[in-house]
């Protein structure tokens, strides 16, 4: 696939393109050889993933959502009677996506909230591109790489990438920690130049944290200087690692070698004596 814009892949298309990802790029961060696992052995998806996923649709593909997604009913499936209403619910809704009747109305609630909420309305509704794969090469090592962004929309005359994260705390201090911990910063920086790398501008990028429990609160958050510019270091080191290994075919894991080793200071009892 050539450098460029596509909005409206399929995840399937997307998946297909044989390119550099930040999903893939990420797991540099332990060492070449977990990145190779995730590679050829991605994990089966959580239940929290699935309904970060849901959410996702929700928001950006709503008439797809409507038209995928159904409530389950609540049966239990180790008695009989709950087996049968189960394949009966099955056969009626062949490949469908089910979600709880919590689930659907915590994706509900969170579209109402969205509409009540100045910055989120902003952000999502109005003149945009959801779900726009983009394709570049990487100009220091040659390698192609993608990025599916959430939704691409202009701010203030600002072209602005906003991401939706579903997180646990969308309180700023928890969900600073979370990014840190998660390395969104690598993400955003890797698609601000994604996007510079296809058509060179002055961009934003706006992550909308939603929590996925009761009362579901959200908040926007913008990246400054120093964390795009650490993300942007740690892409680059990843991307340079994993051209490494492709050339030689060696992914290795950890480092030999014996590492010392110290207890954190909540493991060490107080051991002074008056």
């Amino acid at each position: 696939m050539k450098p460029g814009v596509y909005p409206g892949l399929s995840r399937a298309e997307y998946e297909a393109i044989p390119a550099a990802n930040y999903s893939t790029l990420k797991h540099f961060n332990l060492s070449p050889a977990h990145a190779r696992e995730y590679m050829i052995h991605p994990p089966e998806p959580s239940k929290a993933m699935e309904f970060g996923t849901a959410l996702h649709s929700a928001i950006l593909e709503p008439t797809k959502f409507k038209k995928e997604y159904i409530v389950a009913p609540t049966v239990d499936r180790r008695t009989k009677e709950g087996k049968a209403a189960w394949v009966a619910f099955e056969a009626e809704h062949p490949g469908g996506n089910y979600l709880s009747t919590d689930e659907m109305e915590g994706c509900n609630t969170i579209i109402k909230g969205i509409d009540e909420n100045e910055t989120a309305t902003l952000l999502l509704r109005g003149e945009g591109k959801n779900e726009m794969c983009v394709v570049w090469v990487d100009e220091e090592t040659g390698l192609l790489c993608k990025g599916l962004i959430d939704r691409f929309t202009s701010l203030f005359g600002w072209g602005v990438v906003v991401d939706i994260k579903s997180t646990v705390s969308a309180f700023p201090p928890m969900f600073a920690a979370q990014s840190a911990r998660m390395s969104y910063h690598v993400q955003a920086a890797f698609y601000i130049d994604g996007l510079n790398a296809v058509a060179p501008s002055e961009r934003r990028f706006i992550t909308l944290a939603i929590e996925k429990t009761r009362p579901f609160c959200m908040s926007a958050f913008e990246y400054d200087e120093q964390a795009i510019s650490e993300g942007r270091a740690a892409y680059r080191r990843y991307l340079n690692e994993y051209n490494s290994c492709k050339e030689t075919g060696k992914w290795p894991g950890y480092p030999a070698g014996i590492n010392p080793l110290s207890l954190p200071k909540w493991a060490i009892k107080d051991q002074s004596y008056e």
